[in-house]
């Protein structure tokens, strides 16, 4: 199970990576609201597995 400090030290590997445009979390499914709340307030962008593929169609396209 994924923790909100999760997110956290995925926030700070890429400001110090300073790599891409976007910071995004790969889930397996659901995340728990504390994981949702620090996603948001981190920047970090969450997809589920299921619907990365037409995430990344729609980034493409931006």
């Amino acid at each position: 199970m994924m923790a909100a400090a999760d997110v956290c030290r995925l926030t700070d590997a890429a400001r110090y990576l300073r790599r891409g445009d976007v910071t995004v979390l790969v889930t397996a499914g659901a995340v728990s609201a504390p994981v949702r709340e620090a996603a948001m307030s981190a920047g970090v962008m969450l997809v589920d597995s299921e619907r990365l593929a037409w995430w990344a169609d729609v980034r493409r396209r931006d």
